[in-house]
C-alpha cells in the first residue's frame, strides 16, 4: 500500500520554481489599452502560480511543525518526566525553527513578488488608457 505521507519539497526546489517563472525578465507593456490588458492577464497568471507555490511552502512548514509537535509529545509521554521536558522541548523548538528558516526565506521572496505584482496591477488599473 502506498504511503499517504506527503513528500516535502526542499527550499532549493522552491527557489528553482520561482526562478523558472522568469519574473526578473517580465516585460510591462502599457503603451495602449490592449497591451495593458494583456499585461494584466499575464500578471494574474503569474500571481496565481506564486500563490500556489506559497500554499505548498506553507504546507511544508505546517508539516515540519507537526513533526516536531508529535516528537515532543512522544518523548514527554514516553519519559513521563516533567522537569527534563522543558530542556528537551527547547531543543526540539530550536531544531524546528532552524528547519523552517529556509522555508521562511522562500515565503519572504514570494510575498515580496506578490506585493510588487499587486502594486503594478493597481498602477495599470489607474492608467487612463482608452
Amino acid at each position: 500500500m502506498p504511503s499517504t505521507e506527503n513528500k516535502m519539497t526542499k527550499p532549493k526546489e522552491y527557489h528553482k520554481m520561482i526562478k523558472a517563472l522568469d519574473i526578473e525578465n517580465f516585460e510591462l507593456k502599457t503603451s495602449n489599452a490592449l497591451e495593458a490588458r494583456i499585461t494584466l492577464v499575464n500578471l494574474q497568471r503569474l500571481e496565481e502560480e506564486l500563490h500556489e507555490i506559497r500554499r505548498n511552502v506553507s504546507g511544508d512548514m505546517r508539516a515540519i511543525s507537526l513533526k516536531y509537535l508529535e516528537s515532543r509529545q512522544k518523548k514527554s509521554s514516553f519519559l513521563g518526566l516533567k522537569n527534563k521536558t522543558s530542556s528537551r522541548r527547547k531543543s526540539l523548538d530550536t531544531k524546528k525553527v532552524k528547519e523552517q528558516g529556509p522555508y521562511k526565506k522562500v515565503l519572504y521572496i514570494l510575498d515580496d513578488y506578490l506585493n510588487q505584482i499587486a502594486e503594478i496591477k493597481e498602477y495599470i488599473d489607474n492608467l487612463n488608457l482608452e
